[in-house]
C-alpha cells in the first residue's frame, strides 16, 4: 500500500542518518523491495530519487571498508533499472554527488571510480554540476595511495577551466580546486612535481577573472612541494614564498613558519640556523604588531633548539638555554 511505501521511505531515511555497519545493507534491502514491487506492476509502490539518495548516503555513512564502493554500485544499479523501466526514477545529480562525497570521506579511496561518476554528471547534466563535485574527486586523488596523483588532478582542473571558457561560468575553479592540485603534486613522486606545483600556482595568479586567490593553505602546500626538492636551496625557497605571501597580502601563521623552521633545522648549517633565529624574531615582531596567529609556540622553540643541536657548537648550547627561558616567559 501507499502507507507501507511511506513507512519504508521513512526507514530508509532513518538508516541513512545512522553510522552503523548495517546501515547501507538495510537501506538498500528496503529500496530493492520497492523496486521489485514497482517492476511487478504494483501502482501503490512509491519510489523517488530521494529514497535512492538516502540509500546511497546510508552506504556512505556506514563507515565500512566497502561503503563507498557499494554506494557506487547502487548508483549504477539504479541507473540500469531506469534504463530498463522508465517508470522507475533516474538517479539525480544529488545521488551522484552523494557517491562522490562517500569516496571523499572513505579511508579506502578509489579515484578512478569517483572520477567515473563525475564524468557521467558532466556528460549528462553539466549545468547542475558544481565546483565542489570536482573538488571532491581531486580530494580522492590526493587521499589515494597512487604514486603520482598530480597529473590526474591537474587534468580535472584543466577540464574545469575548459568548461568555464565554454560558457559554464558556474564551474570556475576556486581556491580549493587549485590547492587540491598543488597538494597532489606535493605528494607526487614524479621528478618535475615541484615545478608542476609551481606552474599551478602561477596559473592561479594568472586567472584572476575566476576570483581564485592564493591563501595561506596555498602557500603551505606550495612550500611542501618546493622545499622537498633534494637539490634546492631551502633558504632561497622559503624567502621566495614569504615574498610571494607579502605580494598577495596573505599573513603567515605559526603553522607555516614552523614548517619552514623544520625544513631549515634539518639542514644542519650555520646559515640555516641564522635564518631560524631571524624567523623567530620576525614572528615575535609580527605578534607584537597584532598578528596573534603567528605567536611562537612550543613547537617553534623546540624546532629551533633542534637546529642548534644539528649545527653543533658550545655557543649554540648557551643559545638553547636562553631560548628555553624565553619560551617559559611566553607560556
Amino acid at each position: 500500500t501507499k502507507a507501507e511505501s511511506h513507512e519504508i521511505s521513512r526507514l530508509i531515511f532513518s538508516w541513512s542518518r545512522r553510522r552503523a555497519n548495517l546501515s547501507g545493507a538495510m537501506a538498500e534491502e528496503l529500496l530493492q523491495r520497492l523496486v521489485e514491487e514497482k517492476q511487478m506492476g504494483n501502482k501503490n509502490s512509491l519510489i523517488n530519487v530521494d529514497m535512492i539518495n538516502s540509500a546511497i548516503n546510508a552506504w556512505g555513512h556506514s563507515g565500512t571498508k566497502t561503503g563507498a564502493q557499494r554506494a557506487t554500485e547502487l548508483l549504477h544499479k539504479m541507473r540500469s533499472c531506469f534504463e530498463e523501466d522508465n517508470n522507475l526514477p533516474k538517479p539525480s545529480v544529488a545521488c551522484h554527488a552523494s557517491v562522490l562525497a562517500a569516496w571523499a570521506k572513505s579511508r579506502f579511496p578509489d579515484p578512478e571510480a569517483a572520477e567515473g561518476v563525475l564524468q557521467i554528471m558532466v556528460d549528462e547534466q553539466v549545468e547542475e554540476c558544481q565546483v565542489k563535485h570536482f573538488n571532491s574527486v581531486m580530494t580522492v586523488w590526493v587521499k589515494s595511495t597512487k604514486k603520482n596523483p598530480g597529473s590526474p588532478a591537474e587534468k580535472l582542473l584543466e577540464q574545469m577551466i575548459t568548461l568555464y571558457s565554454s560558457g559554464f561560468k558556474h564551474l570556475a575553479p576556486d581556491e580549493t580546486s587549485y590547492n587540491c592540485v598543488i597538494n597532489a603534486w606535493a605528494q607526487s613522486r614524479e621528478k618535475d612535481a615541484s615545478s608542476r606545483a609551481m606552474g599551478i600556482y602561477n596559473r592561479m595568479k594568472e586567472t584572476r577573472d575566476m576570483e581564485a586567490k592564493p591563501d595561506k593553505f596555498t602557500f603551505s602546500l606550495l612550500s611542501r612541494a618546493i622545499t622537498q626538492r633534494s637539490k634546492s636551496d631551502k633558504v632561497k625557497d622559503i624567502e621566495w614564498i614569504l615574498k610571494e605571501m607579502e605580494k598577495e597580502q596573505v599573513l603567515p601563521d605559526a603553522v607555516l613558519y614552523n614548517g619552514f623552521l623544520d625544513v631549515l633545522a634539518k639542514q644542519g648549517t650555520e646559515e640555516a640556523l641564522e635564518k631560524c633565529e631571524m624567523f623567530l624574531n620576525r614572528m615575535q615582531e609580527m605578534y607584537m604588531r597584532g598578528n596573534v596567529s603567528v605567536k611562537p609556540n612550543v613547537k617553534t622553540f623546540n624546532t629551533i633548539i633542534n637546529a642548534m643541536a644539528n649545527s653543533g657548537g658550545s655557543v649554540n648550547a648557551m643559545k638553547a638555554d636562553r631560548l628555553l627561558k624565553q619560551m617559559e616567559s611566553l607560556y
